[in-house]
């Protein structure tokens, strides 16, 4: 079968790194010939060292495609009957879509792929009618299980991939680990920003100890990771960590949430989300949350999205801290337990190309 897939693989960002994956899991199927091409979304996090498994694929050609996949935003959906099939991969996080015009793009295609139960259910609220295919996030289990090495010291680490935009929550959840532990717990919380911005770091984490009313000498303050980092160094801190903290108001597919558990980690995630589709009561936990409208900074590359059109789900502060306590408390018996209610081979690249058929 000759696919094409058209994405943004090239881009240092969620949506990039979620991009690659798909590529690579495609590829490792012999019967797909794929042929892949960039769509550039965010110029300014552009990836300059791109995979060479990657640049073999963008060399790749062929004469006819039995398929093309696009992956990016509804906005620049085309349909093109030379295609025996035209697929879209849909990236949302918040519902109430039928004002924002892509509702209408995405039915002109002929099948939608999209990453969590949550995303299908937004879809058919908001009036899509074509075929949905729920796929989540790939990662090649193998190489991560290889990966996997045994901590370097007792402390307990909380930790997180998140961003000064609105929608990721920052500043609830360093209130929430500042008001809740204290100098005498064994506990630490490391964020993962991709902005090295130290001025906004500064003022947010002043922020947060304002709020919490915590004094700085009676806590530890959290450990901030700043910029891109590569495979050697996330896969050190998924090893060196305990328990990962996605308090997010929205996502759309739970890749962070998805690889730390494959790094047998329990989660914290907001309910109600893409997240929780995947991290539930039996494997990990889950915080409260309450319906609200969409106040948002984040910079989507369309103005159709995160306008107060929409809803997403705001987390409960006290429940965060809860939910915080209750994973620093878990004993190994109760992390096994957790841990064991994961079904790592949905998450198998090995097996995505099935969802060609």
């Amino acid at each position: 079968m000759n696919v094409l897939y058209l994405g943004h693989y090239r881009e240092q960002s969620g949506f990039g790194y979620s991009s690659k994956r798909i590529a690579h899991a495609l590829s490792l199927d012999e019967k797909v010939n794929l042929s892949i091409r960039p769509i550039y979304l965010q110029t300014d996090f552009l990836d300059r060292g791109i995979d060479p498994k990657l640049l073999e694929l963008e060399k790749n050609k062929s004469d006819r495609y039995h398929c093309v996949i696009q992956d990016t935003l509804p906005d620049f959906y085309e349909y093109n009957s030379g295609f025996g099939k035209n697929i879209a991969i849909v990236r949302i996080a918040t519902r109430h879509l039928s004002h924002t015009g892509w509702i209408e793009k995405i039915n002109m295609m002929d099948e939608i792929w999209v990453g969590s139960f949550f995303v299908e259910k937004v879809l058919r609220e908001s009036g899509v009618h074509r075929k949905i295919k729920v796929t989540p996030e790939p990662f090649n289990i193998t190489t991560i299980e290889n990966q996997i090495a045994p901590k370097q010291d007792d402390e307990f680490y909380f930790y997180s991939m998140s961003s000064f935009d609105a929608k990721d929550n920052l500043l609830g959840l360093l209130i929430a680990y500042l008001s809740e532990f204290s100098i005498n717990d064994n506990a630490r919380l490391i964020i993962k920003l991709d902005n090295n911005n130290e001025q906004m770091i500064k003022n947010t984490i002043n922020n947060a100890y304002e709020i919490s009313r915590k004094n700085k000498n009676n806590t530890k303050e959290p450990i901030f990771i700043l910029g891109h980092i590569d495979e050697h160094k996330k896969n050190e801190l998924h090893n060196n960590a305990d328990c990962y903290v996605d308090v997010s108001f929205c996502s759309y597919n739970a890749a962070s949430c998805i690889e730390a558990m494959l790094y047998n980690n329990v989660c914290i995630c907001t309910e109600k989300t893409a997240n929780a589709c995947f991290v539930t009561v039996n494997n990990g936990l889950n915080v409260k949350s309450v319906e609200s409208e969409v106040i948002s900074n984040h910079m989507y590359g369309s103005s159709n999205v995160f306008t107060i059109n929409e809803t997403w789900r705001k987390p409960d502060l006290i429940d965060i801290k809860n939910k915080m306590r209750q994973a620093y408390d878990l004993n190994q018996e109760e992390k096994t337990y957790k841990l064991h209610h994961i079904d790592k081979s949905i998450f198998d690249a090995n097996n995505f190309s099935r969802y060609l058929k």
